[in-house]
């Protein structure tokens, strides 16, 4: 839906959007993933995994916060992500 109103501007700010998880309000994280899902196509794939996988490892640290829960759903998102690009 999103895509097809804005299409190639929002392609191109996936990661600058990707970037709103870093903010530890879990629903900012959950509406960053949300909207970074929407916008995968098969130009930014790689560039979304890539991200997605420095976040995970971020979320790792000791004193990350909700951090069993962030990482969750990143595999989650991660798993989305892969599903699109093998049906391409």
């Amino acid at each position: 839906m999103l895509i097809a109103i804005v299409g190639k501007v929002m392609e191109r700010l996936v990661m600058d959007v990707l970037s709103a998880l870093r903010s530890p309000v879990v629903v900012i994280q959950e509406k960053t993933l949300e909207l970074a899902l929407e916008l995968v196509t098969v130009n930014n794939v790689k560039e979304i995994v890539a991200t997605l996988k420095k976040e995970l490892l971020r979320s790792q640290a000791s004193d990350f916060e909700n951090g069993e829960a962030f990482r969750q759903r990143i595999v989650r998102a991660v798993h989305q992500v892969l599903r699109f690009a093998v049906s391409c």
